[in-house]
């Protein structure tokens, strides 16, 4: 409640903040009624989510194969050539991405 308070004497309408949560709540009830399970809209939006957790999944793996690369070097190399090492990994990795942005 102190937080509304906060809000309120910020200059934020309370009854406008009601009113955006009250038609949230009511879409989301709508939606949760297995008639716009059938809605072509709703399919639409559920393969967008499960491509978008897809593609967090693939940018994790992609984040955890880097900083394998990392430790690779700065374990497998002598110290004098972890900058140049890393240095060039960092240019394949660019040749790579574009490479596979020309995919797309």
């Amino acid at each position: 409640m102190d937080n509304l308070k906060f809000v309120q004497h910020g200059g934020i309408r309370i009854d406008f903040a009601f009113n955006h949560l009250e038609r949230i709540a009511q879409a989301r009830h709508e939606i949760e009624d297995e008639s716009y399970k059938d809605n072509a809209l709703y399919k639409y939006h559920e393969e967008k989510a499960k491509l978008t957790l897809q593609i967090d999944e693939l940018l994790a793996k992609a984040e955890k194969q880097k900083n394998e690369i990392h430790d690779f070097i700065t374990t497998k190399y002598d110290e004098g050539l972890i900058r140049t090492t890393l240095l060039l990994s960092e240019a394949m990795e660019l040749i790579a991405n574009n490479a596979g942005a020309s995919l797309l």
